[in-house]
């Protein structure tokens, strides 16, 4: 996926049928001057940079590849998301190493 404004490539991890964040979050980003506000499913995306973030569907477009990506690529990808999911998973079971 491509994000449309601010046109980073990620890829979905999650999803909410409708914006869940706070309303805090909500006035900052502007959810309310979107099209479809926050009645729209929105994304956990992870970032090609290796960041997360929240977007809403409205936001961003489907790509595709044009080629079969590199090995090396594929191990990002792989090493990035890997490395994410196990530091949620310390968080949410309180476990530290």
């Amino acid at each position: 996926m491509r994000h449309r404004q601010y046109n980073y490539k990620c890829v979905i991890y999650g999803w909410d049928s409708l914006c869940a964040a706070s309303q805090d979050w909500i006035q900052q980003m502007g959810v309310e001057n979107l099209p479809k506000k926050g009645h729209q499913p929105f994304y956990n995306v992870l970032v090609e940079d290796g960041s997360t973030r929240y977007a809403a569907q409205g936001k961003t477009v489907v790509i595709g590849f044009r080629k079969l990506p590199e090995n090396g690529e594929v191990f990002f990808y792989i090493h990035v998301t890997r490395r994410y999911l196990r530091h949620m998973w310390q968080v949410t079971s309180n476990d530290f190493v």
